[in-house]
């Protein structure tokens, strides 16, 4: 049955179609940035890895630079040998602290041939009469004090040599000599260390073992560096002041098999 619209007669009315309901959509979800537990240990993980890559290149390439340049200035290995250095003052063919007047230092020096001295010989060439105690060591490592006093060579001199008589009555290859950094202002510089023995021979190629600075420049107790003025020098064995008995005693150990 149809019905006719009042306005327009004999035209059927369409019936209305009713709407059928819109479902609405899923709600779009917010982008979170939460890090679970097992992602934040991985980047620090990561971290590390990368800052301890970053800390043994630059080592590594201190050490590299350190091999092709054996002698770098104001190192250890100044020490080597007879007496080298032009002149007096801060040269960089002798040997100077880390440094200045911060702690005292100390000197080991091991000498090719083991010989009884009766004396040593400290060439200085700037801030000369800093030289305070010198040590001997016997065969299996012990170390002997054989002087103790006021250095030789007067504070006023440019450079100079102390003759520090000792009385050894046994051979050694090893003596340690200790600046009192601190009573003289400046770098205290060495030239060379040589043993004298049957009164007019003398004893100079050594190795130096260790040069003691307490600023360790980040590396710590290691074989393989020591801390001079400069920075670091190759084949040489560095402590720090107030060092434990074992770690000492682990130090000296090269001397126990000393003829």
């Amino acid at each position: 049955m149809t019905t006719t619209s009042p306005n327009t007669p004999g035209r059927p009315t369409p019936r209305a179609i009713p709407e059928r309901p819109v479902s609405p959509g899923p709600t779009p979800r917010r982008r979170s940035f939460n890090f679970s537990l097992r992602t934040l240990l991985f980047l620090m993980a990561v971290a590390g890895l990368c800052l301890g890559w970053f800390r043994d290149h630059r080592r590594l390439t201190q050490q590299i630079d350190d091999l092709r340049n054996p002698n770098p200035a104001w190192s250890t290995n100044q020490v080597i040998g007879p007496p080298d250095t032009p002149g007096a003052g801060d040269i960089q063919a002798a040997w100077a602290s880390r440094t200045p007047d911060a702690q005292n230092e100390w000197l080991l020096l091991e000498y090719d041939r083991s010989v009884c001295p009766d004396a040593v010989l400290v060439h200085e060439t700037f801030n000369l009469g800093a030289v305070s105690k010198v040590s001997v060591f016997k065969k299996g490592g012990e170390e002997i004090v054989v002087w103790t006093g006021t250095d030789p060579t007067p504070r006023t001199k440019k450079r100079g040599v102390s003759v520090i008589p000792v009385a050894v009555p046994f051979n050694t290859r090893a003596v340690k000599i200790y600046i009192d950094s601190r009573t003289v202002p400046g770098w205290n510089e060495v030239d060379a260390v040589g043993l004298r023995y049957a009164k007019n021979k003398t004893v100079w190629r050594a190795r130096i073992r260790a040069a003691l600075s307490k600023k360790t420049n980040g590396y710590g107790v290691r074989l393989g560096a020591s801390v001079s003025k400069r920075g670091l020098a190759p084949f040489m064995l560095l402590e720090p002041q107030g060092i434990s008995p074992l770690a000492k005693k682990s130090s000296f150990r090269y001397l126990r098999s000393l003829d």
